[in-house]
């Protein structure tokens, strides 16, 4: 049974995080991203980055970030 049935709307991949699976959609009023974490080639764990291209197309840092992660089993 479900409890919570999210309406996903504007879902467009994210050509950057392409490699990470990326996507970015909004869910209710807020804008999110989606990145699939990797594991990591020499430590145990998962790996994931968020950040943006700037005007000269170098990765750049997200101004303002609110984290939500969503894990699956």
């Amino acid at each position: 049974e479900s409890i919570f049935m999210p309406h996903c709307s504007h879902l467009s991949e994210d050509q950057p995080g392409r490699a990470y699976y990326g996507f970015n959609f909004q869910l209710g009023n807020k804008n999110f991203k989606f990145r699939k974490a990797k594991i990591t080639p020499r430590k145990v764990g998962l790996f994931i980055a968020l950040w943006k291209r700037d005007s000269d197309g170098r990765p750049s840092p997200l101004l303002q970030m609110i984290l939500s992660i969503i894990t699956l089993f």
